[in-house]
């Protein structure tokens, strides 16, 4: 399937010395101010971020979190919104709670933004979305249930396979009669 798209035209263009010409930035998002120019890798904000959402990833597995599409999740997020600013404020050092703050704002955003639309639904289609993704998440979780089961028998008749392989058999077998 071939994709038409655009390019869209501000109407302003920036000109350079060179002679190249480009859209103007203005009213866009600048992604390459996020990280600061003194800074090294290993302290950048976004860096220590990615950190944290990998440690969390090997903990609870990637983009679990965004599993959560209630308002108790929404209260949690805040919660631990509220609890991590303190201790950042505080200067606490136990855990990374700039990291932690950053993905607690995420994760109330994330959830605010699920939870849209919930205002319009009766109590019953709110008890059936509910529903839906609990039985959802329930057969992602046997699915992958499964397929770790799967994964550790196939792993067990390889190397059951390769014992078989190396033992030193006769060539012949005596006869069973």
């Amino acid at each position: 399937m071939v994709t038409n798209y655009e390019t869209k035209d501000s109407g302003t263009h920036q000109e350079y010395e060179s002679g190249m010409r480009r859209d103007s930035q203005d009213g866009k998002p600048r992604f390459d101010l996020i990280r600061t120019r003194l800074q090294p890798y290993e302290e950048q904000m976004i860096t220590r971020y990615a950190r944290l959402l990998a440690r969390g990833a090997e903990k609870y597995s990637a983009r679990n979190w965004e599993e959560g599409c209630g308002e108790e999740e929404l209260e949690r997020a805040k919660a631990s919104l509220l609890r991590h600013t303190e201790q950042l404020v505080a200067g606490e050092t136990d855990e990374d709670h700039a990291a932690a703050v950053w993905f607690n704002t995420q994760a109330v955003e994330y959830f605010r933004w699920r939870l849209g639309g919930e205002d319009e639904l009766s109590d019953a289609e709110r008890y059936e979305r509910a529903q839906r993704t609990s039985e959802i998440n329930r057969l992602a979780t046997q699915k992958a249930a499964e397929m770790r089961r799967r994964s550790r028998m196939h792993a067990a008749a390889k190397e059951l396979d390769a014992e078989l392989n190396a033992a030193d058999f006769p060539d012949s077998y005596p006869d069973a009669n």
